[in-house]
């Protein structure tokens, strides 16, 4: 079970509330998340850098196949390890991807934005934020760390309060910081995968896939456009794939996770009557 962007393993907390105890569940933090270590301050992380994070892990459990559960960015890492490991994914749960696949446009269409937003406004300011890019160092008291992430994710107090369990830790005065690594906060933009590298990986013997999709979204016509593109593979009608909706925002798998896991439930009943092909 694999997070987003800016998020910790505790996002998948309620949904495996709602989740058969017939599996093994494996859930971690990335570096720079949660109660993971930091990565050095060196150039932005990438996504592509993250799946090297997944193989490790993958290794260390001694797995040979898996099913990949992914929630919003963690669906592009699972893209890429398929492609380089080929036949390790017996299955994939993707939850609500088609936002961190639109993050993707502007590699193709806006080359001269994606470039200064992800190295050049880095790179200019390196030396003034060393230390923010080293550290967590924004201070909250509790009840403005709680506040912050229910306004930056549309949760309830009882929803955030899950989260802040694995990314908030005390600090000096009764203050609190999060855990976050502000030079993660670029991972899921500064990835070089441009439109004709992000189709060939996700038609590339893709496993077995559910897409989640959440009903409610704000992306713009571009975005929407270019990301349902990319995705046509799972969203044409399949023996193979599913696509299917549940109600809710991008984080749906806390705001509703009994429906979230009925569909993943569902699919993994499924028989799988032939493989995907290119």
């Amino acid at each position: 079970m694999v997070h987003g962007y800016m998020d910790t393993a505790a996002t998948f907390t309620r949904l495996l509330e709602h989740m058969p105890d017939t599996y093994y569940y494996v859930s971690f933090d990335f570096p720079g998340h949660g109660k993971s270590e930091y990565l050095p301050v060196a150039p932005p992380s990438t996504q592509t850098l993250l799946v090297e994070v997944v193989r490790r892990i993958v290794d260390h459990m001694g797995w040979e196949s898996f099913i990949f559960l992914a929630h919003s960015m963690a669906f592009v890492i699972g893209l890429c390890y398929n492609n380089a490991f080929p036949g390790r994914i017996e299955r994939m749960i993707a939850i609500d991807p088609t936002i961190p696949l639109s993050a993707h446009y502007n590699v193709s269409h806006n080359f001269q934005w994606w470039f200064k937003f992800n190295y050049q406004y880095y790179y200019d300011s390196y030396h003034k934020n060393y230390k923010n890019m080293k550290n967590a160092s924004k201070l909250y008291t509790y009840e403005q760390a709680v506040a912050a992430m229910m306004k930056a994710r549309s949760l309830t107090r009882e929803q955030v309060e899950h989260l802040l369990t694995r990314c908030l830790v005390p600090a000096d005065n009764g203050l609190y910081r999060m855990t976050f690594q502000s030079a993660t906060m670029r991972t899921i933009y500064s990835t070089w995968l441009p439109e004709y590298a992000l189709d060939y990986v996700i038609k590339s013997n893709p496993p077995p896939a559910i897409i989640i999709n959440a009903t409610k979204h704000m992306l713009t016509p571009d975005l929407e456009k270019f990301a349902k593109k990319l995705m046509k593979i799972y969203t044409e009608p399949s023996n193979v794939h599913q696509n299917v909706y549940a109600e809710g925002k991008h984080d749906v798998h806390i705001t509703n996770p009994q429906g979230v896991a009925s569909h993943i439930i569902e699919f993994l009943k499924r028989p799988i009557a032939a493989k995907s092909k290119l």
